[in-house]
């Protein structure tokens, strides 16, 4: 019965996330970068994360797993900005590389209240492997269900621009702009329409220690449905935030962190399924870690949420 699960999971939902090719995270207000690339060198200071997200299918062998590896710096003289960003994702029998390297540049708009347009640009290496030797297979003469193993790899590039405030942040993006067929099969799955995203957030004050900070960040595929992810964050004395998420038809969340004073930051979120898929899975958990390094000599309040 596990086989038979195992391969109806692998068939179903691999294919079908591989060809949205993209992966969604709660924790996305904390890895902009991995979604526009004129987000590189916006925190005027060297930043690094990594995030972890499982989906728990009932313990199946196969059950999604995404790991998020990323880092960004200003360069000369923080006119421009420079970093990168890994995901491998891998789902049953599917397993994908990506390495994008963003290049921003900044433009101030307003000095006075530190309004900065950047734009940017990244260059990707990306990696798909399927090995169908792993399936248990009812009909082996199946045309749908490929043989062996497949390895291939391309590469692509996007563009993205992003506008940040002290209370506000808005970005739209293309990460990738090439009509590749990489993640295409004889399923007619593909990625030959590109995916658009777009993003903001805002800082609402409620007291002196409290804020309310939500953020929003949407994306468009023609080949998918129409989809957005939405949180609200309650931020206390700047350092400890809790609040609630909600993925269009997908799943609700919950998130809290802490971020310390020497710019590590850790978080944790869960999500709980509300789709027809709540039938074989638990529900989502990602785990984040971040660091900002300290700046003496930025104008910017470093650790300041929206950069």
């Amino acid at each position: 019965m596990k086989k038979i699960i195992y391969t109806f999971l692998a068939i179903t939902l691999s294919l079908n996330a591989f060809s949205q090719q993209d992966p969604i995270f709660t924790h996305f207000m904390f890895n902009k970068l991995t979604f526009n690339p004129a987000f590189a060198g916006a925190k005027d200071v060297l930043d690094l994360g990594a995030i972890y997200r499982n989906q728990w299918f009932s313990n199946i062998d196969g059950a999604p797993e995404t790991y998020n590896l990323f880092a960004h710096a200003p360069i000369s003289k923080r006119r421009f900005g420079l970093g990168f960003s890994l995901i491998y994702d891998k789902i049953g029998i599917y397993k994908a590389t990506e390495l994008m390297v963003p290049f921003s540049v900044r433009i101030k708009t307003n000095k006075e209240k530190n309004h900065t347009l950047r734009f940017g640009l990244n260059l990707t290496y990306e990696n798909f492997r399927a090995d169908f030797n792993k399936l248990s297979l009812i009909d082996n003469i199946d045309k749908l269900i490929g043989q062996g193993v497949r390895n291939d790899n391309g590469l692509n590039f996007g563009a993205g621009v992003y506008f940040d405030a002290k209370k506000f942040y808005a970005g739209f993006s293309v990460p990738r702009i090439l009509e590749t067929s990489l993640y295409s099969d004889e399923a007619n799955f593909s990625a030959k329409d590109v995916t658009y995203w777009g993003m903001a957030g805002v800082d609402l004050p409620l007291s002196k220690n409290v804020d309310l900070r939500p953020n929003l960040l949407i994306n468009l595929n023609p080949r998918a449905p129409f989809d957005f992810s939405l949180n609200a964050n309650f931020w206390f004395y700047d350092a400890f935030w809790v609040g609630p998420s909600y993925r269009h038809e997908d799943s609700v969340a919950i998130l809290f962190g802490y971020q310390l004073k020497n710019g590590l930051r850790v978080g944790a979120s869960y999500d709980y399924t509300i789709s027809d898929l709540n039938n074989v899975t638990d529900g989502s958990f990602e785990i984040m870690v971040g660091y900002t390094f300290p700046c003496q000599t930025c104008t910017i309040k470093n650790l300041r949420y929206f950069k």
